[in-house]
C-alpha cells in the first residue's frame, strides 16, 4: 500500500532501543539481560505442554462479516488448555494505530485480558493478561501514515459512504509511530520512567536469575510484558526465539566468508540490517545447542523465510528474511561442529503470508536443510491463495534452479464467486514429553463459504 510509510531499520532499532532503555548503566549494573523471559507461571518445568499460534490477525470487520471475531471465539475453546499464545506478528492493521487497538485487539481478545468490567475496556498501554500473549512485531506494527493522507481520508469518508464507496476503517489519522504503539503494548516501555523509579522496576520485575543475566519475569495477571522486540524463553525445557525480522528484511549483498569471520559487529558488516539481533541469534543457538539441559528450540518470526502464497513467493522481504537465517544457521553450524543436529531447529513459526502452510526444506547445502517451517498468518486479514503454478520453492543454482522446499499443506483462499471459500486458522501444537520432543501440529479453521461460517479441525501434522 503506497501511502504507508515504512520506516528505515536504522530508525526502528534506535526508537525500540529508546524505549526499553537499551543498555542503559542501571541494566549493566544489575547484570540484566534484556532479551531474556521467564514465564513465571509455575508450569514452567512440565515437559509435556500445549500452546496457540495466530498472526496477522488484527484486521476487523470485512465486507461479509469478521473473521478476526470468529476466529478469536474458536480460539477461545482451546484456550484453557494451552499455557500460551504466540503471535507472529501484524497485530493491528492497516499501520498499527492507537485508535484502532480497542476495535482491532482488545475487544475480540479479551478473554486473554484481566479487563474488569467488560463494558469499560482498558487503555491499549495498560493491557494485563491472564495468559501469556507472547507478540513479535509485523511490518504494519511498524508503519507510519503520512499527515495529509490521514486528514484526506477522515474528510472523505461521509462523502464516501454517502456514495456507498466501501470505506476502510482500518485508516485514522494516525500510524504506530514507528512502533510506538506496538511497544506501549507489549514491551517493558521504561523510556518515561525517572532514575528513582527505573532502579525500584528492575528491583521488583527483573527477578530471575539465568545463565545470561537477569531475566525479567513475566506473571500472568500481575506483569506482562516482554523486554525487548526480540527475545528468548525457556518452557518445558525447549529454548523460544522470537524476532523481529522487520530489520532484516531488507536485500543485501553477502559475502558469506567475510561475514562469518566478522568477529566485531560493525567491524565489515552492511550498516543497514539488524547485524546484533542477527548476532544474538546465532549465540544462542549456539549456547542452547550446547546446553544438555534444553531438549529442543523453536523460532518464531513475521516474514517467513519459505512460502508459496501467490503474493510472498517471490517477495523480497521474505527472501531476504531466508538469507539472513540462514547466514545465522550456517555460522552456528561452523562454530558446533560435528555435533549440529539435523535439524537444527526443531520448528520454524512465521505470519506475513495470509494463509496456513506447512512446508519442509530438502538438503539445501546449508544450515536450514530438513526443517519444517509453518506458516500462520490467516487469522483475520484477507486471506490470499497458493501460488498456481508451483508448490515448491526453488533457488537459483547457476545457470539452472533447483527445489528447496516442498509445500506439504496449504490453506488459504480458493475459488471465486459462488465458489469462494475462505479458510481463517490458527494452531495448536501439543509439546510430547521425551529427550527430543515431538509435535503434534493441530490446524483449526473457521471457513466462511456460500454465506456460511463452519468450524472444522485438520488432521494433525506429527512433527
Amino acid at each position: 500500500m503506497g501511502f504507508l510509510l515504512d520506516p528505515p531499520i536504522s530508525q526502528k532499532i534506535q526508537k525500540m532501543r529508546s524505549r526499553v532503555r537499551w543498555n542503559a548503566q542501571a541494566m549493566r549494573e544489575r547484570a540484566i539481560d534484556q532479551t531474556r523471559l521467564q514465564i513465571a507461571d509455575g508450569l514452567a518445568t512440565t515437559s509435556a505442554f500445549s500452546f496457540l499460534v495466530m498472526g496477522d490477525s488484527g484486521f476487523g470487520p470485512q465486507p461479509f462479516g469478521h473473521p478476526q471475531q470468529v476466529v478469536a471465539d474458536y480460539l477461545a475453546t482451546q484456550q484453557a488448555d494451552c499455557r500460551f499464545l504466540l503471535h507472529t506478528g501484524d497485530v493491528v492493521y492497516q499501520m498499527g494505530s492507537p485508535d484502532l487497538y480497542a476495535a482491532n485487539f482488545i475487544e475480540p481478545y479479551q478473554q486473554w485480558l484481566v479487563t474488569g468490567d467488560r463494558d469499560q475496556l482498558p487503555s491499549y498501554c495498560r493491557l494485563l493478561f491472564n495468559q501469556p500473549f507472547l507478540a513479535v512485531p509485523g511490518n504494519h506494527d511498524y508503519y507510519n501514515l503520512p499527515t495529509l493522507y490521514g486528514f484526506l481520508v477522515a474528510a472523505l469518508r461521509p462523502l464516501r459512504q454517502y456514495l456507498n464507496v466501501p470505506v476502510t476503517k482500518n485508516v485514522t489519522l494516525r500510524g504506530s509511530a514507528t512502533g510506538d504503539t506496538y511497544a506501549r503494548v507489549f514491551l517493558d516501555y521504561l523510556r518515561e520512567l525517572s532514575p528513582e523509579q527505573l532502579t525500584a522496576h528492575l528491583q521488583q520485575h527483573y527477578t530471575t536469575a539465568t545463565e545470561t543475566g537477569q531475566a525479567l519475569t513475566y506473571q500472568p495477571g500481575s506483569f506482562t510484558r516482554l523486554p525487548n522486540r526480540y527475545y528468548q524463553f525457556r518452557y518445558g525445557d525447549i529454548d523460544f526465539f522470537g524476532l523481529d525480522s522487520s530489520t532484516f528484511n531488507r536485500p543485501v549483498e553477502i559475502d558469506g566468508a567475510p561475514v562469518l569471520a566478522a568477529r566485531e559487529l560493525g567491524s565489515d558488516l552492511p550498516a543497514n540490517i539488524d547485524w546484533t539481533q542477527l548476532c544474538w541469534l546465532r549465540d544462542r543457538l549456539v549456547a542452547s545447542l550446547q546446553n544438555p539441559q534444553v531438549r529442543g528450540r523453536i523460532v518464531y518470526l513475521h516474514h517467513p523465510p519459505y512460502i508459496t502464497e501467490v503474493t510472498k513467493l517471490h517477495e523480497t522481504a521474505c527472501l531476504s528474511a531466508r538469507r539472513h537465517l540462514r547466514w545465522v544457521l550456517d555460522a552456528v553450524v561452523q562454530r558446533v561442529g560435528n555435533e549440529a543436529p539435523t535439524p537444527l531447529i526443531d520448528l520454524v513459526l512465521s505470519g506475513h503470508a495470509h494463509c496456513f502452510e506447512y512446508l519442509r526444506t530438502v538438503d539445501t547445502g546449508h544450515g536450514d536443510r530438513e526443517l519444517n517451517w509453518l506458516v500462520c498468518g490467516g487469522s483475520g486479514a484477507r486471506l490470499r491463495s497458493q501460488h498456481p503454478d508451483t508448490t515448491t520453492v526453488e533457488e537459483a543454482d547457476g545457470v539452472d534452479t533447483r527445489v528447496v522446499a516442498k509445500s506439504q499443506l496449504f490453506v488459504g483462499r480458493q475459488g471465486a464467486g459462488a465458489e469462494k471459500r475462505l479458510p481463517y486458522s490458527f494452531l495448536r501444537i501439543d509439546v510430547q514429553a521425551g529427550d527430543r520432543p515431538q509435535f503434534v501440529v493441530r490446524p483449526f479453521v473457521a471457513e466462511y463459504a456460500q454465506e456460511t461460517w463452519t468450524r472444522s479441525e485438520l488432521p494433525s501434522l506429527m512433527l
